[in-house]
């Protein structure tokens, strides 16, 4: 059987660890949404993609396999996507665990350039900022009163999996569901 699986949810969330954990769970290629929205730049998140662009480039690559898993949520640009899903996970998670994650992961990735004074200082900052209001915004940014339309708008089963859960559970339970 093959498996189009999107999973998306807040950033911070843990989606992309989860769709790699799932892409190689079921042997297939895992693709996420920033790799089509940004540009790879020496300043990483600084130029975005056209969205007729994300669309191209997206849609060759999940032309390549039969299954595969998309971390991310491609909503505003990617709609045309949503028919090809068989499923659809959506990972939750509050948001002091959230941000705590993004803060380490933003800071192992990115050392000093985030600290006062390094080149991705305010780009940094702002993120944050973003990612704070992901559960009280409403629809003019990505939070979760957005995903929850697109949600809703769902063609294929929807799979909801707290953030809290291990990777090894959450691959679990998605594997069950499937």
């Amino acid at each position: 059987m093959d498996h189009r699986i999107q999973i998306f949810g807040a950033s911070g969330s843990g989606t992309t660890t989860l769709a790699g954990s799932l892409g190689l769970a079921l042997g297939c290629p895992h693709f996420d949404a920033d790799d089509y929205f940004w540009k790879k730049t020496l300043l990483p998140y600084s130029q975005e993609r056209s969205p007729e662009e994300r669309v191209r480039l997206l849609e060759t690559d999940l032309a390549s396999a039969n299954s595969w898993t998309l971390s991310g949520s491609v909503i505003d640009w990617g709609e045309q996507f949503l028919s090809s899903f068989t499923h659809i996970v959506f990972l939750y998670l509050d948001t002091d665990t959230r941000l705590n994650r993004l803060k380490s992961r933003e800071k192992a990735k990115f050392f000093g350039r985030i600290d006062s004074g390094g080149d991705m200082h305010l780009q940094n900052m702002k993120f944050l900022n973003w990612a704070a209001q992901y559960d009280f915004a409403g629809m003019e940014m990505k939070s979760r009163v957005l995903h929850e339309s697109w949600l809703k708008m769902a063609p294929c089963p929807v799979i909801r999996i707290d953030g809290n859960e291990t990777t090894e559970n959450q691959v679990r339970s998605v594997l069950k569901l499937l």
